[in-house]
């Protein structure tokens, strides 16, 4: 018999686990979808409910475990502003000045490569909620940097503020939340 996170790193492996939880063993083999349970008394049974949910959170913890993403990680991209990153190219405004939308890309960008030195090899992180001022325009030809500076770590759940710099000065603010995923289950999904 293994722990759960042996169980869920074995299932990841396409091995068959056998696990102990109380008075039931479970059995889950790679071809079956479903989790066979065993009682000690020798009663055998599919349990959805309490063998393949106990499995499964048992792989999130793992998984969880392996990723250790400290506070305070510090990120900073770079760009000089062209044509195709003003809000005339993109749509969002007619005059050519630095996009919004590009100042977004750019902060998640930052905030992307920060922690990806912190993540196993086929993880990864999608944005899901960008709170963000953009207050002062930048033409044409001038760098602009952007900063993030991660905040908060919630389980998978990443926060980050950013800041925005022209050669002039301050442009914008904003914070940005991320989300740590497997790839290739989460393009499994789509």
């Amino acid at each position: 018999m293994v722990s759960l996170s042996e169980v869920a790193k074995q299932r990841a492996a396409g091995e068959m686990v056998l696990f102990l939880d109380g008075p039931f063993f479970y059995c889950y083999k790679p071809k079956f979808t479903h989790i066979f349970r065993f009682s000690v008394h020798g009663h055998r049974g599919r349990d959805w409910k309490a063998g393949r949910k106990r499995l499964l959170a048992a792989e999130r913890r793992a998984t969880d475990m392996e990723i250790q993403i400290p506070t305070g990680v510090k990120g900073k991209e770079e760009l000089v502003v062209t044509f195709e990153t003003t809000a005339a190219r993109y749509g969002s405004g007619l005059v050519e000045v630095y996009a919004t939308p590009a100042f977004v890309a750019l902060m998640e960008q930052t905030c992307l490569t920060s922690v990806l030195p912190y993540l196993p090899e086929g993880f990864g992180t999608v944005g899901i909620k960008v709170e963000l001022t953009h207050s002062k325009a930048t033409p044409v030809g001038m760098k602009v940097t952007c900063e993030s500076t991660l905040v908060e770590v919630d389980r998978r759940r990443l926060v980050f503020e950013c800041v925005g710099y022209d050669e002039k000065g301050e442009i914008g603010r904003g914070r940005h939340e991320r989300f740590i995923i497997d790839t290739k289950k989460f393009m499994e999904k789509l």
